[in-house]
């Protein structure tokens, strides 16, 4: 019964459109306040339609979605047990140091996390996602950081697979 919840669990998965349009078909989240707004409706429309364990929620982004996911989460904006991000970028993933004070709010929390990035990946701040991975787990926050070669700003060819990881990682049961 414990496995086959935990499935269920699994198949219940939120993907957000941004209203914040760059081009026919091309949406971003470079407004945090606009996307802040946008997810607050998008939570509670979710919330209102399913019973949803609050201590499992994972949040996730790619790119500037990433940023923002985990903006959202290090800043308890909505509950959440982790967080998955691929490539993130952004204007915070630039400039290490204005996540200190989100670090700094989420220390102590139990919440783990995966980040995820191409070695190929011109268009991030690679060293900066290392260090901030570092900054992470010194504050008791512990990520996971995963590198995947001849990978560019594309999702892995396995991402199923890696993400059921990565879920793995984060849902485990603290020692």
């Amino acid at each position: 019964i414990r496995r086959q919840r935990q499935m269920c669990i699994r198949d219940r998965v939120a993907i957000p459109q941004s209203n914040q349009a760059l081009w026919t078909g091309a949406y971003n989240w470079a407004d945090h306040e606009t996307t802040k707004t946008q997810m607050d409706e998008h939570y509670k429309r979710i919330t209102t339609q399913y019973s949803l364990d609050t201590s499992r929620l994972i949040w996730g982004g790619f790119s500037m979605g990433a940023e923002m996911a985990l903006t959202l989460v290090l800043n308890h904006d909505f509950p959440a047990r982790g967080f998955v991000l691929l490539g993130p970028g952004g204007p915070k993933m630039d400039d290490l140091s204005a996540w200190q004070p989100f670090i700094d709010k989420a220390a102590g929390r139990d919440l783990r996390g995966v980040i995820w990035m191409g070695e190929d990946d011109l268009t991030i701040p690679q060293g900066n996602i290392r260090q901030l991975v570092e900054r992470l787990n010194a504050a008791g926050i512990t990520t996971r950081l995963e590198t995947f070669s001849g990978l560019a700003h594309e999702y892995p060819n396995n991402f199923e697979q890696v993400a059921a990881s990565a879920l793995d990682f984060i849902l485990e049961e603290p020692l």
